[in-house]
């Protein structure tokens, strides 16, 4: 079950969630089916003038990530990764805030700290093109970046605007931005795949936070992307 709610997001803006309910062992088929409680709309707004120095791609989510036995988990919206040529992640933002242009730009300029165990590679394979096929080979950057939004996400056409400004600032850079459009009440539910993270892979600790009631939605869903990427390089590890 999906649905979108509004609630506070790092810095001074609200956040935009969907709110993912695995009650059932037929996950997928839910995905289309609920009502949606609209918490904003973005209706109208323009999409921003990106720079010469920016290749854009658009692309849809297929794939998200839930731990076993999980009622409820939030996806939040917008939600921006970004990865050095080396395809290691030196930026992972969840909600907009006001220091957004900030942060951003002192990464463009070198003060990002690599993540050798977060790897552009396994963020693409979370996505699909509009034809739900694979993104294939990006062309050389400096930086990629993956952002994941909603059309009716006004916060996401915020940082959108902020983005487009600040990398205007930085011309030398090149950039690889994907467009992924994160509303899974649109997409075809056979299109995302729902991996379901066994309990065996996750620290017990972590277990015990995710059903922590007094931890915020958006520390869960955190929390969750975290372990899915130590997950994933436990298993390349023994590949």
């Amino acid at each position: 079950m999906f649905a979108r709610t509004a609630q506070g997001a790092t810095g001074d803006r609200p956040g935009l969630e969907f709110r993912i309910m695995p009650t059932r062992p037929a996950l997928l088929s839910l995905l289309l089916s609920s009502a949606l409680t609209v918490a904003a709309t973005a209706a109208g707004v323009q999409a921003p003038q990106w720079p010469a120095n920016v290749t854009v791609f658009e692309a849809q989510v297929a794939k998200v990530e839930v731990p076993k036995g999980s009622q409820s988990i939030n996806f939040q919206l917008p939600q921006l990764r970004m990865y050095d040529a080396k395809g290691q992640r030196v930026l992972n933002v969840t909600g907009y805030s006001g220091a957004f242009p900030r942060i951003l730009a002192s990464v463009l300029e070198g003060q990002g700290e690599p993540q050798a165990f977060a790897r552009l590679a396994a963020e693409l394979d979370r996505v699909r093109t509009s034809e739900h096929k694979p993104l294939g080979q990006l062309p050389k950057a400096d930086f990629t970046i993956v952002e994941y939004w909603a059309e009716w996400c006004a916060p996401c056409h915020a940082q959108a605007r902020d983005m487009a400004a600040v990398l205007g600032e930085h011309p030398k850079s090149r950039v690889n931005l994907l467009h992924v459009d994160a509303d899974l009440n649109r997409i075809h539910p056979e299109r995302v795949e729902v991996e379901v993270l066994d309990g065996k892979d996750l620290d017990p600790a972590l277990l015990k936070k995710l059903r922590d009631p007094n931890l915020s939605d958006a520390e869960k869903s955190k929390l969750l992307h975290d372990a899915a990427e130590a997950a994933a390089k436990k298993k390349q590890g023994q590949g």
